[in-house]
């Protein structure tokens, strides 16, 4: 019975609106979807940062996008890069979790910042030719935040 749930539900998930929501920024709708991903289909225990790193690479799997993880650009290493080069675009990723409920309401912008200041986004504005779009996402229990700010060729971060 568990196992048939848990299929019939990953058959139904369609990651098209997971997609819009992620490409056009807007946070409240991908915050509300990957909470619904992760409320029917792990434990609260599973949310530590690199379980859910793997999760947000996992979405990504199939439809033609290029993944990086953990792969140095800038001033460190962003968590996920996600490469569409159909659409002349990248998404730069950091994330975060916490056990405390208070810090989960701010995590995601500290991921944006550390984004901003560890300059991930350097070489992709020197390339001049993509959008560059950066999220942070924050976990806590089965529930997400995001963040997200979009990057124009003039190396501000213009915050939504």
């Amino acid at each position: 019975m568990i196992v048939s749930h848990f299929k019939s539900f990953i058959l139904a998930y369609n990651r098209e609106e997971f997609f819009t929501a992620f490409w056009i920024g807007d946070q409240k709708n991908l915050e509300n979807i990957i909470t619904d991903i992760l409320v029917h289909s792990i434990s609260f225990f599973d949310t530590h940062a690199e379980f859910c790193h793997g999760f947000i690479a996992g979405l990504f799997v199939g439809p033609g996008y290029i993944i990086q993880s953990n792969k140095e650009c800038g001033d460190g290493r962003p968590d996920i890069i996600i490469a569409d080069e159909r659409n002349s675009r990248v998404a730069i990723l950091e994330i975060k979790s916490t056990n405390n409920p208070t810090t989960f309401l701010s995590l995601s912008s500290k991921a944006l910042e550390q984004i901003n200041k560890n300059n991930y986004n350097e070489p992709f504005i020197r390339d001049g030719n993509v959008k560059i779009y950066n999220w942070g996402l924050a976990f806590y229990k089965k529930m997400c935040r995001a963040s997200f700010a979009f990057c124009n060729i003039n190396h501000r971060i213009q915050k939504t």
